[in-house]
């Protein structure tokens, strides 16, 4: 990578070719940190920040064909770092959603103390005990 952090266009047209193993094992090598790194900075655990690094390497293998690449417009880092962005927003848009328990042995205990009923709806109307 040059010394001033710009990424050169050669490699960005060696990667259209998706058979170019070089140029990707280059991509791979300076950006996946890069990508790593700050989505743990963003707060993603290990496991996360490795699975979004992972599926942002998927997007620009999917898009790199696509990328008409001007310096004047923006930089190849301005474009990549907005597909991380995007992606983190979906993952933070996914934890939202999604239900977590509490681990917390208090809320345990008070759910075993429901009477049988309320389990059962909690269970829902399809559910075996």
């Amino acid at each position: 990578m040059s010394e001033s952090g710009e990424t050169r266009p050669s490699l960005l047209v060696r990667m259209r070719d998706a058979q170019n193993d070089q140029a990707w094992s280059e991509f791979v090598e300076i950006y996946s940190p890069l990508v790593y790194g700050f989505s743990r900075k963003q707060g993603l655990q290990d496991a996360d920040a490795l699975d979004t690094t992972q599926e942002v390497r998927r997007i620009v293998v999917r898009s790199i064909g696509r990328l008409d690449y001007d310096p004047r417009r923006g930089s190849f880092r301005g474009w990549l770092f907005t597909i991380v962005r995007n992606e983190l927003n979906d993952w933070f848009r996914k934890q939202k959603s999604s239900v977590v328990g509490t681990g917390d042995s208090t809320v345990r205990r008070q759910f075993d103390e429901l009477p049988a009923a309320a389990k059962s709806k909690e269970k829902g109307p399809n559910c075996a005990e």
